[in-house]
This record gives C-alpha cells, sequence and structure tokens, in this order.
C-alpha cells in the first residue's frame, strides 16, 4: 500500500500508527513498519487536579520520544535501514476533566504551563520530533471557544537571533533568570513577552473560561547576559540578536 501511495504523490508521508511510546504495541509496529514508513505517531494526554501532578506530568511525552527513539534505532540497527523514521505526536494535550462529548476542558493556568513544558520538550528533541499536532483546536478539548458571536483563546529561531521560552511552574513565587551567551554576545536590548494568569479589567471573558494576560517589553543586556523576571505561573520568551564575540 505505501508504495501506492507514493507513486499517486510522492511527496505523501506515511506514518505508522503508535501508541504511547513505551507500549509493547509501538515495538511491534515499529519493528514491522519501520522501514517502509516515514514517521512513527504518538499520542499522549495529560492532567491532574493537583497542581505539581498537573504541571509536571508533560514530561511523560520525554519519556515516550527517549522509548521510541531506542525502538527506532534498535530496528534500524537489525535491518540495516538507511534512514530510520522520526517521530509524530499526531495528538497532544491537557484532557482530564468532562468525557462528556459537549465543550469538556475549560482550561486555567497550570494547564497554559503545561502546555508550554510540551512545546519545550519538542523543540528540546525537535532532531527526532518532526511533526506535533496539538488536540483540537476549536470547541471539545480546545484552547480556542466559540460561541454564537465571539471566539476566546483559553491559556494556552531565525539567523541571527536567538529565542529562549521559560516556564515558571510555581504558583506564588517569582524567580529571575539569567541567561548567558557563551560564544556569543548580544547586540541590543532583548525583547520579552510572558504571558501570565494576571486578569485585567477590561479582559473580554466567556463564563468559566479563565484568562491569560500578555505583556511585553525588553531588557538590557551585558556582556552577554540578560537578566529577566518570571512572574509566577508564567511563560516567558526571550528573543534578542547575537553577534560573534
Amino acid at each position: 500500500m505505501g508504495p501506492a501511495i507514493r507513486m499517486l504523490d510522492p511527496r505523501a508521508k506515511l506514518v505508522s500508527c503508535g501508541m504511547n511510546g513505551w507500549n509493547d504495541w509501538d515495538q511491534v509496529v515499529i519493528d514491522g513498519m519501520a522501514a517502509m514508513v516515514d514517521y512513527h505517531s504518538l499520542h499522549i494526554y495529560t492532567g491532574s487536579e493537583d497542581y505539581w501532578t498537573n504541571v509536571m506530568q508533560p514530561h511523560q511525552a520525554e519519556r515516550a520520544i527517549r522509548c521510541s527513539q531506542a525502538l527506532i534505532q534498535r530496528a534500524a540497527y537489525r535491518q540495516k535501514i538507511a534512514v530510520p523514521p522520526r517521530i509524530a505526536y499526531d495528538e497532544w494535550n491537557v484532557w482530564y476533566r468532562n468525557m462528556t462529548g459537549a465543550l469538556e476542558e475549560r482550561y486555567n493556568f497550570a494547564d497554559a504551563l503545561a502546555v508550554g513544558t510540551y512545546l519545550n520538550i519538542f523543540i528540546r528533541n525537535c532532531d527526532w520530533v518532526r511533526m506535533a499536532n496539538l488536540a483540537q483546536m476549536v470547541n471539545a478539548i480546545a484552547p480556542i471557544v466559540t460561541s454564537g458571536d465571539t471566539a476566546a483563546v483559553q491559556p494556552a529561531a531565525n539567523r541571527g537571533l536567538v529565542a529562549i521560552t521559560l516556564v515558571n511552574r510555581s504558583p506564588e513565587e517569582a524567580e529571575v533568570a539569567e541567561v548567558l551567551l557563551r560564544d556569543y554576545t548580544f547586540d541590543g536590548p532583548a525583547r520579552i513577552r510572558t504571558v501570565s494568569a494576571v486578569r485585567t479589567r477590561d479582559a473580554r471573558t466567556l463564563p468559566d473560561v479563565e484568562t491569560a494576560q500578555l505583556e511585553e517589553g525588553s531588557e538590557n543586556t551585558k556582556d552577554g547576559v540578560v537578566a529577566v523576571r518570571l512572574p509566577p505561573r508564567s511563560f516567558t520568551v526571550i528573543e534578542a540578536a547575537m553577534t560573534n564575540r
């Protein structure tokens, strides 16, 4: 079936259907399909009423990536596969509340921090994770909630630039992060964008939807170092130009 699909469209990518990455099913599928596919798919949903469990559970995705990577490398060695498949996270999100078929997730900011952790994990493992699809985008378990007259967003590197993403999972304590460039220096101030759980007076809200606040600013850099304050329960992006020392 795979060769026939490629004859119809040479750009088509083939994906084997995995499970969570460490299941026996993954090993069976990888051993049988690794020579014929471009990606092995995984999916994961996490979440808990307990704050720390909720914000830490996404690290299971990293465990899944490492397990799948080992299984793929094993199959490639045993079967002499020159170009082994990579990983597609075809489904991932926070999902643990009302399994009713209606609008099931009313996200809070702990969920947003979990999503930020997922994103950092996928970026950190981008040599193996080539595709990652947030499920689902609109309604159901979505970060975008719509009604008849409005839509609300639930908390949810280029050349010469460096971008760093930081998650502060503490519910109450701010942190100060110092970013040091070892082989480069910053070229001008750093742009800082922080998403936190602060609610403004003029925020447009829907019932039971927790809002988020975006703050933008800049920080001066010196000798390849920038210090940034991370508010409690926040996701921060630092972006700055850099140059050789």
